[in-house]
């Protein structure tokens, strides 16, 4: 194995110091609610760069293992808890007296005399809706600045 296969294997200083930090979150070394080091106490402690540790921190927190707290640094995330149900045991779709309630509503709103439904409001159609030229003449907006338009 050349140099190159071994540089390819070990992971960045970042992925390994994440995976440090992590490894002491879930085996508890790292407490929910307890702060970690601030980005340059981490970066001084273990001679890395402000970046590496900004970027082993971003992993952290896009893992939900640590919260970013403004002008406090970061704290270990609480740990979800896990639902008791399954969500195979949650239907797939409404039954059908939910479905009839809900449609039930939407008709009673309908008939309210105060309440208009904007999503009926507007015609249908191409002739009431040009699309395509009002795409064009967006893209000849986009195209040549705030010239005049030709329609």
């Amino acid at each position: 194995m050349d140099t190159d296969d071994q540089a390819t294997m070990i992971p960045p200083r970042y992925q390994r110091l994440s995976d440090e930090l992590a490894e002491a979150i879930h085996g508890g070394r790292l407490p929910v609610g307890s702060r970690l080091p601030s980005l340059r106490q981490m970066a001084s402690q273990r001679r890395l760069s402000l970046n590496t540790v900004i970027a082993a921190y971003r992993q952290l927190e896009d893992a939900g293992l640590v919260i970013p707290r403004p002008k406090a640094g970061f704290e270990v995330a609480p740990r979800l808890s896990v639902p008791e149900r399954s969500l195979r045991d949650t239907p797939s779709a409404p039954t059908a007296p939910l479905q009839q309630v809900l449609m039930a509503r939407v008709l009673e709103a309908q008939r309210r005399p105060g309440v208009v439904d904007l999503a009926f409001a507007g015609p249908r159609g191409r002739q009431f809706y040009p699309g395509a030229q009002l795409a064009r003449h967006t893209a000849q907006v986009l195209r040549h600045g705030q010239q005049t338009v030709e329609t």
